[in-house]
């Protein structure tokens, strides 16, 4: 060990010991508060299938958090795995799954597509009121 490995030691050792002595001294002023470290962000870019920004698509974890692209077409929700997912109107819905080491989701929005149809049974008669659901993967 040279003499300024030697040197630092020995300063790091004396702070600490002047904060304990700090803290446990009658009167002695509040030490702040560690700075809490910031929270991990999932950035997000959302785009069309042509590759242009995509600005106001409302991107939400299924569990809650929300947020809207700015117009460069970028957004940053806080981390958490799980599924995510992009809504805009006259694009398809589209979903990813987020994992634990991912740093960035990127969607390419399709356009939305009309299908239109009749509901039937087996004998082929309507069903009124019939509710469907599509998705693609």
């Amino acid at each position: 060990m040279d003499e300024s490995e030697h040197a630092l030691g020995w300063t790091g050792t004396a702070v600490g010991m002047l904060a304990v002595a700090l803290a446990f001294f009658p009167g002695a002023p509040d030490l702040p508060p560690l700075a809490a470290a910031a929270p991990r962000m999932l950035e997000i870019h959302v785009e069309t299938a042509e590759g242009r920004a995509l600005a106001g698509v409302s991107v939400r974890f299924l569990e809650g958090e929300r947020t809207t692209t700015d117009s460069a077409g970028n957004a940053s929700l806080p981390f958490r795995a799980g599924m995510i997912e992009a809504d805009a109107p006259a694009f398809a819905l589209a979903r990813r799954t987020v994992g634990a080491d991912d740093a960035r989701v990127d969607f390419r929005l399709q356009p939305a597509r009309r299908l239109e149809g009749s509901v039937v049974n087996v004998e082929r008669a309507p069903i009124a009121n019939a509710s469907i659901e599509l998705w693609s993967v």
